[in-house]
């Protein structure tokens, strides 16, 4: 698109605001939650040798995907809605 890093960064600079930050870090925090408590929830129910991790381990992506969804759903509408 021929313009330089700087102008780049200048640009996405005065786009991005405090509450943009806030909630992505917000956001981050809550998803890193969502997988290590499914993950472990997982872990500790697994039997059945390696066809039991592998059944677990899918378990495990299928749920925390549609679990982050929900929550990025629900955080988006608290932290930008006009209640």
């Amino acid at each position: 698109m021929d313009f330089s890093a700087l102008r780049y960064f200048n640009q996405t600079s005065a786009a991005l605001t405090m509450k943009d930050l806030g909630t992505g870090l917000v956001k981050s925090e809550c998803i890193a939650v969502i997988i290590v408590m499914v993950a472990c929830y997982e872990g500790f129910r697994t039997e059945g040798g390696g066809v039991g991790v592998g059944k677990a381990t899918t378990t495990t992506v299928v749920a925390s995907i549609f679990l982050i969804i929900a929550a990025d759903v629900l955080l988006t509408a608290l932290f930008y809605s006009s209640f």
